[in-house]
């Protein structure tokens, strides 16, 4: 999981704050050049096709989400931060 802290607008919306937008592109950064190194591996060493090496090291690659923790102050900040990312249709674990 992946810890962020997220400042409520005085619109309502929410915002990831500026520590937390640094981490998030760092792990970005690192989980594309980790990706790299793996179809580079399969592709090169093995001789897969790249839909053969994405297929064989899909749980390696992670293309499919990373989990993200958040730090609210209040609730009712902790509130607003789901109901926007739950209406962007991002799935909120442990909500159901």
């Amino acid at each position: 999981m992946i810890p962020v802290n997220l400042v409520a607008q005085a619109d309502g919306t929410v915002r990831y704050t500026a520590e937390s937008l640094r981490r998030l592109r760092q792990l970005k950064t690192r989980t594309i050049a980790e990706a790299q190194a793996v179809m580079r591996r399969a592709v090169d060493e093995e001789n897969l096709s790249r839909a053969a090496a994405v297929q064989r090291y899909h749980d390696e690659l992670d293309l499919e989400r990373k989990e993200v923790v958040a730090d609210f102050r209040t609730p009712l900040n902790r509130l607003r931060a789901f109901e926007a990312l739950r209406d962007a249709g991002y799935p909120i674990a442990g909500a159901e």
